[in-house]
């Protein structure tokens, strides 16, 4: 496993879906991917970094304040993907 594709899948989930301040989530955003990410869950894909913002925002939103996200597995790497439990 790559310690750095590890790093930023817990970054994305902790530091950018995770993170309510919206400014602290953009900045974890810039610092973790690219301009061209696509991101990919169950309601579909999104092709850019402002979109996965978008996507984390939408999802805090939808949850009570109080709502953490947790690892619930090891990281999984492919080919030019990857996932986090």
């Amino acid at each position: 496993m790559d310690e750095q594709v590890a790093a930023l899948m817990r970054a994305n989930l902790h530091e950018v879906f995770g993170q309510r301040d919206p400014q602290a989530r953009d900045d974890a955003a810039g610092r973790t991917y690219t301009d061209d990410v696509v991101f990919a869950d169950e309601d579909g894909a999104v092709t850019g970094r402002k979109a996965l913002v978008a996507r984390a925002s939408g999802l805090l939103g939808s949850v009570p304040a109080d709502f953490a996200f947790t690892e619930d597995g090891p990281v999984y790497e492919g080919t030019g993907t990857a996932a986090l439990a």
